[in-house]
């Protein structure tokens, strides 16, 4: 959950954020067998620190499939969303991915989290011990955190992509704020944000961001979407 403690500075000491963390990440623990069940964890720890709605779900990427089920969840319980916010997420079906990533997707996945450009790399095989030297060396955020909690970050995120690709969404009532990643590499063929429209009974506002995926979080795109959601904020004050 690192990556969004930027909104911060965007958003002041008025809106508190907690991060949902996926779990296996800190300490070896078992992992959820779906995406259902990991949105469920999360709505038990939400509801700890807020018992009762209306909620406001942020999620970039995968989380983005999970902030939409956990919204789903909790409409079920009969709770509130006054705000469901996705950066640049999409429905599974829609995802080049396969039931889980093998090991050289695995590693070109920790290296991009860890803020190293996978399209940089020379084509060499890569082992968690030259993907762990490249972090390392290159200064990344992930250069403090020691082998093993390295590995653990590499097994969650090949979980997180085999539930993901199983899962199927239900129906949120309401409207969804989209921020859209705009530059796309040549190899990906570009989705809209419109493919969430099955899987919505509302309506899409998008706001275009001129960065990459991977990049959203950085601080100069996550500076405009923050500018953004502190409007939409205060309106629903």
């Amino acid at each position: 959950s690192w990556c969004y403690a930027g909104l911060m500075t965007s958003l002041g000491k008025e809106y508190p954020i907690y991060g949902l963390q996926a779990r296996g990440i800190a300490k070896r623990e078992t992992l959820p067998e779906t995406l259902d069940e990991m949105a469920a964890d999360y709505i038990r720890h939400i509801r700890s620190i807020q018992p009762a709605g209306p909620y406001r779900l942020l999620g970039w990427s995968l989380g983005g499939n999970v902030v939409h089920a956990i919204a789903t969840q909790l409409q079920e319980q009969g709770e509130d969303i006054s705000l469901l916010v996705m950066l640049d997420a999409y429905p599974n079906h829609f995802l080049p991915i396969q039931d889980a990533p093998d090991e050289q997707e695995a590693l070109i996945a920790l290296l991009a989290l860890g803020g190293y450009d996978p399209d940089s790399l020379d084509g060499e095989p890569l082992e968690l011990s030259n993907a762990i030297e490249i972090l390392r060396r290159d200064g990344s955020a992930l250069a403090s955190l020691d082998e093993s909690a390295i590995m653990n970050l590499k097994e969650t995120y090949v979980n997180s992509v085999r539930i993901l690709s199983a899962y199927k969404p239900k129906t949120y009532h309401g409207n969804l704020l989209f921020f859209r990643s705009t530059v796309i590499p040549e190899w990906f063929d570009p989705i809209e944000p419109e493919s969430w429209l099955p899987y919505l009974n509302g309506e899409i506002e998008q706001h275009d961001i001129d960065c990459r995926h991977k990049d959203l979080c950085q601080p100069e795109p996550l500076g405009e979407i923050g500018r953004i959601l502190a409007e939409k904020l205060a309106v629903l004050k």
